[in-house]
């Protein structure tokens, strides 16, 4: 898992000129973080059978078209927002929120989340500082509440002691 998480982020850094927010870039990077992790019937595949959260009543959509309609539209916003600390807050939320894949999906969206901020020259962030049960309440938070409050603070806080950290 360590080994592709760094090819994940080399990768991220290696291509910070032509990288973009697209299908095919997350799909290579979703390859290389849970490659020999996942049955390969699961790399890049977004999700056709029902998945529960475990402490919590939500339900994401269980449809694989209503999934995919919905990344598309993930996309399409993406793209739309020009603030790359924006763009990283939304791919924060929306993919732990849809559960597009299997399994994986707040691992992968912390590592897209770095995308915006790499190609922007800015410092990545990193979840090392995040005490496990604040991430946790702010993921419940969207689930059950539908609000991103708690994660936006725990990505600014944090951020600004990467900052730090790293400058």
């Amino acid at each position: 898992m360590i080994i592709n998480h760094k090819n994940s982020i080399k990768y991220i850094i290696d291509n910070k000129k032509e990288i973009s927010l697209s299908k095919q870039d997350f799909q290579n990077i979703h390859i290389l973080l849970w490659k020999w992790l996942l049955l390969d019937e699961y790399l890049w595949k977004i999700r056709s059978t029902e998945v529960s959260i475990w402490g919590s009543s939500y339900s994401p959509l269980d449809n694989k078209f209503q999934l995919e309609e919905q990344f598309e539209l993930f996309l399409q916003k993406l793209n739309e927002i020009k603030n790359p600390f924006e763009q990283s807050l939304f791919i924060l939320v929306f993919i732990p929120y849809f559960q597009i894949f299997m399994d994986i999906n707040k691992r992968t969206s912390r590592i897209w989340a770095n995308i915006p901020l790499i190609k922007n020259w800015l410092i990545p962030f990193s979840f090392l500082q995040i005490k496990d049960r604040d991430y946790i309440n702010a993921i419940l938070a969207i689930y059950e509440l539908n609000d991103v409050s708690l994660m936006r603070d725990l990505f600014v806080d944090n951020y600004i002691l990467n900052m730090k950290r790293y400058t």
